[in-house]
């Protein structure tokens, strides 16, 4: 589960990357989703 998390959030990275910029947003996106997974987590 946190293996395919991290996965996707590679994934998410190259295509940022790929489409050249808004990596800040893409920062806070990763962000936002990593604390809804440990507040799911804490559930």
């Amino acid at each position: 589960m946190w293996k395919a998390a991290r996965h996707e959030r590679a994934c998410a990275a190259e295509r940022s990357a790929m489409r050249g910029g808004g990596l800040r947003d893409e920062n806070a996106r990763r962000n936002a989703r990593r604390m809804a997974e440990i507040k799911s987590a804490q559930i």
